[in-house]
């Protein structure tokens, strides 16, 4: 379980993200929404220990870990897929895999891990002597997930994992998203500006607008307010 309380972030003078509290239970996915710029990634960031904090603390599991750094939360099972698709594209779609693998903890041998991996997504295993760079923007997505989750994290942040993306494609990552969430029990926090396919997956929600939470509760609690269908009024 990963809980947030009073977290800020600073660039300068500019106050990217303002006594942030939230978090992300075992099992669930908790949806961050705003629109660019309102402080999502930059939250995401300062959790995986990417960003430095200016106030408030990080607890993975009961532990405190607002003074980790990146290597060190990533040990402790927090992978982080970020925006961009970062991938290294020289390497073939499986030296991607092995060698994410390798970063951090273990907690399945390699064979099976790239089996599931496989299972999951069958166009990688088509694919895997192929240049990551040579593969299609959803495939690259499908390889950015796999090698986030292939190290069996405790703790999942995806940001804006539907970016850039072809509706079909963007529903079978989301799908992928959910069962993996469901079978893993991992706790998952993703960002995203699409309000409407976030809500299908999630049962958490935090609404950023520069910075601030202007909502945070359960999607439920949402859908009974009558906020659903006015998500953008609130980004904005």
């Amino acid at each position: 379980m990963l809980e947030i309380t009073d977290l800020s972030v600073n660039y300068g003078a500019i106050k990217a993200v303002k006594n942030f509290s939230g978090g992300a239970k075992d099992g669930l996915i908790t949806a961050i929404l705003g629109a660019n710029g309102a402080g999502k990634s930059s939250l995401l960031r300062a959790i995986s220990g990417l960003n430095l904090i200016t106030s408030g603390s990080i607890k993975l599991d009961g532990t405190d870990i607002t003074r980790l750094g990146a290597h060190e939360r990533s040990r402790l099972g927090i992978a982080h897929a970020m925006e961009g698709r970062r991938l290294f594209r020289h390497l073939t779609v499986e030296e991607n895999l092995r060698l994410a693998w390798r970063f951090g903890t273990r907690r399945v041998l390699l064979k099976p891990a790239l089996d599931d991996v496989y299972a999951r997504f069958p166009i990688l295993a088509e694919k895997a002597k192929i240049h990551a760079g040579l593969l299609s923007g959803g495939q690259q997505q499908m390889m950015i997930l796999s090698c986030a989750t292939i190290r069996s994290p405790r703790v999942l942040l995806l940001d804006e994992p539907s970016l850039g993306l072809a509706p079909l494609i963007t529903t079978q990552i989301y799908q992928f998203i959910s069962d993996f969430a469901k079978s893993s029990n991992v706790a998952i926090m993703l960002s995203e500006q699409m309000a409407a396919i976030a809500l299908k997956v999630s049962t958490d929600v935090c609404v950023l607008r520069q910075g601030a939470s202007v909502f945070s509760g359960s999607k439920q609690s949402l859908i009974e307010q009558g906020r659903a269908g006015d998500l953008s009024s609130m980004y904005l």
